[in-house]
């Protein structure tokens, strides 16, 4: 390292041996915000990237507070999860969550707020008629392509639905998996309580 370089970072002091062993809160949230830069940087250089409405990595660095400490941004009235994978309170909630009997397959209740969150190429849900779809094995196959899928993902797309022909509306049902509901919080208003 060259003293004399501005941009050069200082050393980093060794941690005391009681933190190794044992790493505060802060420590592991400055090590969530160190790596979410860093997978940001990198998704910012892959040009082949496709923008991504929420859910992303992005969005993710949003989660940061102003110390770059990680902050939960998932609605507390139903059952979205945030992506911070140390997330003390989404992960007491997913082990509830878990605890349930499992739904029927195409029988899940998903709220708007879990909507929003399936919204990258590898994970595509979408909302039509009040029936919530998993889209992602088709994504590649849409003669519309994917970018015509994706700028719907995580959200009601139900008239873009309608647009499709009966024919292609029917290959739709083996996608169900569930009906969209909302959130506890809005009373039933159509609006998310954290959208």
């Amino acid at each position: 390292m060259n003293p004399q370089d501005p941009d050069a970072a200082a050393p980093v002091p060794p941690l005391p041996a009681a933190a190794v062993a044992s790493p505060s809160v802060e420590q592991k949230r400055a090590v969530e915000a160190v790596v979410v830069k860093a997978a940001i940087a990198a998704a910012k250089a892959d040009t082949a990237a496709l923008p991504q409405p929420s859910g992303t990595l992005e969005a993710k660095a949003d989660m940061a507070d102003a110390d770059g400490a990680m902050v939960c941004d998932a609605c507390e009235y139903c059952d979205d999860l945030c992506r911070w994978a140390a997330c003390k309170a989404c992960n007491e909630k997913e082990e509830r969550i878990k605890a349930r009997p499992a739904p029927r397959p195409g029988c899940g209740r998903f709220t708007t707020c879990q909507l929003r969150r399936h919204c990258t190429k590898s994970d595509v849900w979408l909302a039509a008629h009040g029936v919530v779809y998993d889209a992602t094995e088709i994504l590649e196959e849409h003669p519309g392509g994917v970018r015509s899928i994706l700028r719907h993902a995580g959200q009601d797309c139900t008239e873009d639905f309608d647009f499709h022909s009966k024919a292609a509306r029917g290959l739709w049902k083996d996608l169900k998996i569930g009906t969209l509901v909302h959130c506890p919080k809005d009373g039933g208003d159509s609006r998310c309580a954290i959208m």
